[in-house]
């Protein structure tokens, strides 16, 4: 396992990351576990999740995890989003809002600090200054040790890299953003950015969320998986099953099996090498988990990737 520092934070983060959104919703308690156990045992030391995730019981499993193999080999994080139901228009609301979720996160997961704790989704209603302030008052307080950011667009990002709080430069240790071949925006309009100004790089979604595995292929609206099977967002998921995506996929099938791949390895192996400081993976079961870490010891060539690009341009997103 490789490991890389994070923007100018100092953690060393290792090139996979274990994604938990699937924990206490399509992945039982027992398997769970038993995944972060093999994750941990390779060498993963990042675990992210979210107060939303499975309304609160993917933070609950993490705390079991945290029980069971003790808190100082993990880095912990975990991410907060705000409710449209709530009026966020106060600073003071702002203020109380932010810190109770951070304290339920701590209290379900029965820690004392949090290392990273990021904005899941940035929200329009709330100034970037008076929100990061309030999470600079958790750092403070030691309740947090980092601060990250996720799903921000290039706009975004670089308004927040033009604010100071206090005439000093806001520490970012980490924007979460998706990377797959569907979806390869970031890399011109977000990563650039992010190096320059020493800001960490987690990429998730790395399989399109099961649509790079292939298994939609030949029956794409019979396969059981998300895309067929969510209950929410059901217009996004079925627009990306069409003949455009899905010829591209069967197209870099056959690049996989030239190249003695499965397809899911070349995925994997491919966004090792985009620059990600991690590659946050949400494995449903250990196959899932053991198939990323394949894609660690694979280097793909020059003519392959050329051959990826002919397909899935860099720098655009087809979904």
């Amino acid at each position: 396992m490789k490991y890389n520092l994070l923007g100018l934070s100092d953690l060393k983060v290792s090139q996979v990351g274990l994604g938990t959104m699937g924990f206490g919703w399509r992945t039982d308690r027992q398997t769970s576990i038993n995944i972060c156990k093999h994750a941990l045992d390779q060498g993963v030391n990042l675990i992210d999740t979210s107060n939303s995730y499975a309304e609160g019981k993917s933070e609950a499993i993490v705390s079991d995890l945290l029980n069971l193999t003790g808190r100082h080999s993990i880095i912990l994080s975990t991410k907060f989003r705000t409710d449209n139901q709530v009026n966020l228009t106060s600073d003071p609301v702002i203020k109380k809002y932010i810190r109770t979720a951070c304290e339920r996160s701590l209290k379900i997961m029965h820690t004392d600090f949090i290392d990273i704790y990021t904005l899941h989704y940035p929200d329009y209603r709330i100034p970037l200054e008076d929100l990061l302030g309030h999470l600079m008052d958790l750092k403070q307080e030691g309740k947090i040790r980092h601060i990250g950011i996720s799903n921000f667009s290039k706009r975004q990002l670089l308004d927040l890299c033009n604010i100071r709080i206090k005439t000093n430069p806001i520490e970012i240790a980490a924007l979460q953003m998706p990377l797959n071949l569907f979806e390869r925006h970031a890399e011109t309009n977000l990563l650039p950015i992010l190096t320059r100004n020493n800001i960490g790089r987690i990429g998730y979604s790395p399989l399109c969320e099961g649509l790079l595995t292939g298994k939609y292929n030949f029956d794409p609206f019979k396969t059981k998986g998300r895309y067929n099977l969510a209950t929410k967002n059901i217009s996004k998921y079925r627009s990306r099953l069409n003949s455009k995506n899905i010829s591209s996929i069967v197209a870099l099938h056959g690049l996989a099996k030239q190249a003695e791949l499965e397809l899911a390895e070349l995925n994997y192996a491919w966004l090792f090498q985009t620059g990600l400081d991690c590659v946050l993976v949400g494995p449903g079961s250990l196959d899932h988990l053991v198939t990323s870490f394949k894609g660690l010891k694979i280097n793909i060539p020059k003519d392959l990737i050329s051959s990826i690009n002919r397909i899935f341009p860099p720098g655009h997103s087809s979904i």
